[in-house]
């Protein structure tokens, strides 16, 4: 029973488990997935390097072995060069070991015979083979020869050389040139006319003896040194006492044949002898020895500089006069500066001796010396390297009197100690030579009594005194990188390498690696934003000493950002390009380009600013152009904007042109236009034919029809030059008048108002001649006149500004030039009232433009003069609405040969701001200028390049920036010559002038209208997107344009449907034969120039009915419903203007609107016809729709509902409950 109730609970369990799986939610934590790593290894912060022993080896057997001789192949291999009485043939042989860097022991050679041979150098030739040299016994203490042996790098001997005779013979130092010639110096008893001579053989790279010199003099001579300098010249030094006083140092110079160059000694009357030898980069010669004939007392340190000629440049002593005071230098070494650092052994500071390490400068003056040493401990430098930056490292020992210890230092080129090493193992232990190879490859060779197989043993010790040097490849500094984290490729110098690692946050994460190539932390990468991000590597040594590199790269993921300056949005241009200023953001440009079609082509540039290419511009048309500017980076990201301008090179036409005179001359010289749009055209006239002239007048409407004329004049001649108009319409003219004013000619002027009624008049002038050539008005509607002047009949003009009130009443006048001629013919008014004068004047030189700058009670500002290149003369002047000054003329310097049209920018300072020139290969000239609207410039004046006769009225304009929008001209075949220009409010403008080819005269007057403008045109109704059904729109447009010549309007590009007025219906036959949809309304207007515009609207056509459908539910049968039968409509218009409303009727009955389902539970049962519709926005109605269903009322109130969507945990439930039941009965029988 206990059985099947542990089963019976079993089953419940597992059943009520499968229920919670497969009802409730469920989550699954990887725990090791969602746990941070922060497992990270510490690292050490960058320091200076501390100096640590890499490794050590020692070499020897149970008797006396020992080294002071360490060298380098090219490799990085080591070389051990010294005694041992533990192995080879003899009482004593030299021994020779190759290690690697890493202290491997490569092989050992020993050599020598059954007495002593000892070695006292090494050297390597260019090929690597290894020369050692010392001397071998023969016989012992009469038998002594030097010996030469060659090694190549693998151990194997080559050859050896003995040299010498019956007596005793010692070679000590080698020294291989750089053809790979032996050199070995030595002294003997054997040859020499001494009792011990200098020898010095030379031997080929084969062994064979080249030559041998001896020298000396009839006493002794020792010499254990010599040096080969970059020529190739040997010198040998030692000590003297055949030559001197006492013992006196020598030195000797052989060329490579083994001619002896010269010789020196050095010496006083003590005993003085070198034992270094080394030569500079400039091939200067340093000796260090000691000396008792000079210094403090004793012996002394002497350190003696020759140059390559044999003069000596300097010595120096270093010592002192206490205690033992003898000074010993073991050696020196000479920096990349000429510095000269020297160590040995002092006894002169206590009484024992004390290490020192002294630091000479490259004229041999003492800059600092240091001592190492205790009161009673014995303390030698015996060796001495240079590191990198002026650092030395100095090797020796320090210690009791009884056992040594290993020493081993390094000072800066300050002499401060950097760092000490000792080996203090119990006895003696000496390091007697140092080699730098790199900072992290020192090697120090020596001796220990405390360490190795016997009795003394070699020793080598390899130091590392570096933070590991890292070099960069890749990335690059400054480099541009993208989303993608960069790779890198490093290069690590150290030969005891720990760990390596990088960060890119200043440490906070530290990423480590392997290898010297790999690619950045995608992750970390990603957390650095826009912006340099700098990238540092570290590494440490096995000693703890740890170095960093870092380099500095730029992250770029945005693409280049432009704005466009210039041109402004909807700038309009004619036929010449626009010129572009852009601001482009983006650190690592690379190209930049715009399109004007879309990229089907594309013009790079360089400068962000330029002009658009005239090519690509003229093919676009008028209207509005779109311009995109790109710009790209290296790594591929790419920006644009975009800017719209306007094109119009429609050129100006003419509407109208109109002549005025009689059968003399009439001349036009200035035009003006009232705020009704009439036009003024003002000049003078020979009425009667007798050369005696009047001003005229001549009021003209926009259509061109002459409202009137008037004459104004004396007895005399009246020259009519300039005019100007107030805002009340009122017409200002000068010129000059010999009928009116003093004896002679004067300025006149004359005011009249739009009927032509003369206001006043009045005169200026003195007794001479003036003349008055353009006139204005300031905000007072004070008038000037700007003109010439003359002071006596022999002088020459000046230029005059003469003011009068706006009642005709005279102010001021002021005159300017030197001492020959002013032509004055420009002048303007600013904004602020100041007067701008202008003309030619070589009063001051050749020929030139003036300029002068007054204010409005008459003081001259400042006055300018501009020459340009060539012949130049201005005729007249305007200004824009921001002070700045437009002069235009003619120039020969410039442009064509034939002279042409010049026009100079200056801004309200006077400074130039741009100069253009127009014309042809003919002459071409200008004499009006004029703004209009948006303060474009427009020159006049006549063309002998271009026109239909001799010379013709042109009209060319440009934008306030100096570019040609366009030029035009009119004329005949004779001479025609316009003289100015003015605009009406619709932007038409009008030419004045002279005309020879048309009129009735000799010259008559000639007044041009152009048409300027083009036409606006703006749809006031229909709306956009507005739907419509049969009925056709109707519309209403507003037209601007003074010259209308046609309008039409056009449904999807079709036929041109012609309209007049403002408002109308579309044509009802056009709109039947367009399709339903969208419908493209295109307005258009030209006018009598030739220009067309047009504006668009889209409407939507809709004369299709919507479509509906019933459903209803529920049903007995087909057709077949009840009273709770429920009845749905719907409908859909699909593109059209939208459903208004639906409806239905039961047996034809009355409409009923539908607001819903709707049901027959008020119908008997029985056939009812069931009719429905919808109806559109349009009014567009739909054909009737009708079912026939039958009503059947229920017998049954209730009917089953099934099971619909019992919940599965229900069910599960119920099986569970079923299987309890079952599964006990079946354990209860």
């Amino acid at each position: 029973m206990k059985k099947n109730k542990k089963i019976y609970l079993i089953v419940v369990i597992i059943l009520v488990c499968f229920s919670l799986v497969f009802t409730g939610n469920f989550r699954i934590f990887n725990d090791k997935n969602n746990k941070d790593n922060n497992n990270a290894q510490p690292f050490l912060s960058a320091s200076n390097p501390v100096p640590y022993a890499v490794w050590n080896q020692t070499w020897g057997g149970g008797l006396d072995d020992s080294s002071n001789l360490i060298t380098n192949d090219s490799s990085g291999n080591i070389y051990v060069g010294g005694t041992t009485a533990s192995f080879g043939a003899g009482l004593i042989d030299m021994v020779l070991i190759k290690y690697n860097s890493s202290g491997t022991q490569l092989w050992n050679r020993t050599w020598g015979g059954v007495f002593d041979d000892t070695i006292y150098d090494i050297d390597f030739d260019p090929l690597g083979n290894i020369y050692i040299s010392g001397l071998t016994t023969a016989n012992p203490g009469t038998d002594i020869d030097m010996v030469l042996v060659k090694y190549d790098s693998s151990g194997t001997q080559l050859w050896n050389r003995t040299f010498g005779g019956g007596l005793d013979d010692r070679g000590y130092e080698v020294a291989v040139d750089s053809i790979g010639n032996v050199y070995q110096v030595g002294w003997g008893l054997s040859y020499g006319p001494g009792s011990a001579d200098m020898y010095l053989v030379k031997y080929s790279s084969s062994g064979t003896q080249q030559w041998n010199r001896t020298w000396g003099g009839g006493a002794i001579e020792y010499c254990n040194k010599l040096e080969v300098d970059s020529l190739n010249n040997i010198y040998v030094t030692g000590i003297t006492y055949s030559f001197g006083v006492a013992g006196d140092i020598f030195l000797v110079k052989y060329n490579s044949s083994g001619v002896q160059q010269w010789n020196r000694t050095w010496g006083g009357g003590g005993v003085d002898s070198s034992s270094i030898i080394s030569t500079d980069s400039s091939d200067n010669i340093f000796i260090g020895g000691t000396t008792t004939s000079f210094g403090a007392g004793g012996i002394d340190m002497v350190l003696i500089k020759y140059n390559s000629s044999g003069a000596q440049q300097w010595n120096s002593t270093w010592g002192g006069g206490s205690y033992g005071a003898d000074d010993t230098v073991h050696g020196f070494t000479i920096d990349t500066s000429g510095n000269i650092y020297t160590t040995g052994e002092t006894w002169s500071f206590s009484p024992d001796s004390d290490l020192f390490l002294n630091k000479f400068n490259s004229s041999g003056v003492l800059q600092w010396h240091r001592r190492t040493g205790g009161w009673t401990s014995r303390e030698r430098g015996l060796a001495v390297v240079m590191g990198p930056s002026e650092t030395v490292y100095v090797a020796g020992h320090i210690g009791g009197t009884g056992n040594y210890q290993w020493y081993l230092a390094n000072y800066n080129g300050s002499g401060d100690r950097q760092w000490y090493s000792v080996i203090a193992g119990g006895l003696s232990d000496s390091a007697e030579a140092v080699l730098f190879y790199s900072p992290d490859n020192i090697y120090v060779v020596g001796y220990t009594y405390s360490f190795g197989a016997g009795n003394r043993d070699i020793i080598l010790v390899k130091y590392d005194n570096a933070n590991p040097r890292i070099s960069i490849t890749s990335p690059g500094g400054n480099e541009f990188i993208g989303n993608v984290a960069p790779n890198f490729d490093i290069s690590i110098t150290e030969s005891n390498l720990d760990t390596n690692w990088y960060t890119l946050d200043g440490g906070i994460t530290n990423i480590t690696f392997s290898g010297l190539t790999g690619t950045f932390n995608q992750t970390e990468w990603d957390k650095k934003g826009d912006g340099p991000v700098t990238l540092r590597f570290y590494a440490n040594d096995t000693g703890g000493n740890q170095g960093y590199e870092e380099i500095i790269v730029i992250k770029d993921t945005t693409d280049p950002q432009i704005s466009i300056l210039s041109p402004t949005s909807n700038y309009l241009l004619g036929r010449g390009p626009p010129i572009f200023e852009l601001s482009i953001t983006e650190p690592n440009l690379n190209t930049t380009w715009y399109t004007l079609d879309g990229g089907i082509t594309n013009i790079t540039f360089s400068n962000p600013q330029g002009t658009i290419d005239q090519g690509e511009w003229s093919k676009k048309g008028n209207g509005t152009v779109s311009i995109r500017f790109y710009a790209n980076d290296t790594l591929g990201h790419k920006g644009y904007a975009d800017i719209t301008v306007r094109k119009d090179d429609f050129l100006p036409q003419v509407i109208y042109y109109r002549t005025w005179g009689g059968v003399n001359s009439e001349t036009g010289s200035a035009v003006l236009i009232d705020s009704a749009d009439n036009v003024y055209a003002v000049g003078h006239a020979d009425v009667s034919g007798a050369a005696n002239y009047d001003v005229i007048l001549v009021k003209y409407d926009r259509l061109g029809i002459q409202q009137w004329n008037l004459t104004w004049g004396g007895s005399g001649s009246e020259f009519a030059w300039a005019s100007v108009m107030d805002s009340s319409d009122n017409i200002y003219i000068t010129g000059s008048t010999t009928s009116f004013g003093s004896i002679a000619e004067d300025i006149f002027i004359a005011k009249f108002n739009s009927s032509g009624a003369l206001q006043w008049n009045n005169t200026w002038g003195g007794n001479y001649k003036e003349e008055g050539y353009e006139i204005a008005l300031d905000s007072f509607n004070n008038v000037y006149i700007a003109g010439n002047t003359l002071n006596s009949i022999i002088s020459d003009y000046n230029a005059c500004l003469v003011k009068f009130n706006n009642t005709g009443g005279f102010e001021w006048n002021y005159t300017w030039g030197g001492n020959n001629y002013e032509y004055t013919n420009m002048l303007g008014v600013d904004s602020l009232n100041n007067i701008y004068v202008g003309g030619d004047t070589n009063s001051f030189g050749n020929w030139m433009t003036f300029l002068l700058k007054f204010n409005i009670t008459g003081d001259l500002i400042w006055n300018l003069t501009w020459s340009g290149s060539g012949s130049n003369s201005l005729y007249a002047m305007t200004l824009d609405s921001l002070n700045n000054i437009y002069m235009t003329g003619e120039t020969t310097g410039y442009g064509t040969v034939g002279g042409d049209v010049l026009i100079l920018k200056f801004n309200s300072t006077g400074d130039l701001i741009w100069l253009q020139t127009w014309g042809g290969i003919n002459e071409d000239f200008a004499l009006g200028i004029a703004l209009d609207s948006s303060e474009n410039i427009h020159l006049v004046g006549s063309s002998e390049s271009f026109g239909a006769g001799d010379y013709d009225y042109f009209v060319v304009k440009y934008n306030s920036l100096g570019i040609l929008y366009w030029n035009n001209s009119w004329g005949g075949v004779n001479y025609d010559e316009a003289a100015a220009i003015g605009f009406d409010s619709y932007n038409d403008f009008y030419l004045v002038g002279s005309t020879e080819s048309y009129g009735g005269g000799y010259y008559d007057l000639c007044l041009v209208k152009f048409d300027n403008s083009l036409p606006s045109l703006k749809i006031n109704s229909p709306n956009q997107d507005q739907f419509y059904g049969n009925a056709p729109p109707t519309f209403d447009v507003t037209l601007n344009e003074a010259n209308l010549n046609t309008t039409w309007y056009t449904l999807n590009d079709g036929v041109n449907q012609p309209f007049s007025g403002l408002t109308g219906t579309i044509d009802q036959l056009e709109w039947d034969t367009t399709a339903d949809g969208s419908v493209s309304i295109k307005f258009f207007i030209n006018d009598s120039g030739g220009h067309e515009v047009f504006s668009q609207i889209d409407l939507f056509k809709d004369t299709f009915a919507p479509t509906s459908g019933l459903t209803f539910s529920p049903v007995s049968g087909i057709n077949i419903v009840n009273i709770s039968t429920a009845f749905t409509l719907t409908a859909d218009d699909g593109f059209g203007s939208g459903v208004s409303l639906i409806r239905y009727r039961i047996n034809n009955s009355a409409w009923i609107d539908y607001m819903g389902s709707f049901d027959l539970s008020s119908y008997a049962d029985g056939d009812y016809l069931i009719g429905y519709q919808a109806i559109d926005e349009m009014n567009n109605i739909e054909t009737e729709n009708t079912l026939v269903v039958k009503l059947v009322s229920p017998t049954s109130t209730r009917s089953s509902p099934g099971i619909p969507g019992y919940n599965l945990f229900i069910l599960i439930g119920i099986g569970t409950f079923c299987t309890i039941i079952l599964l006990k009965k079946k354990f209860m029988k």
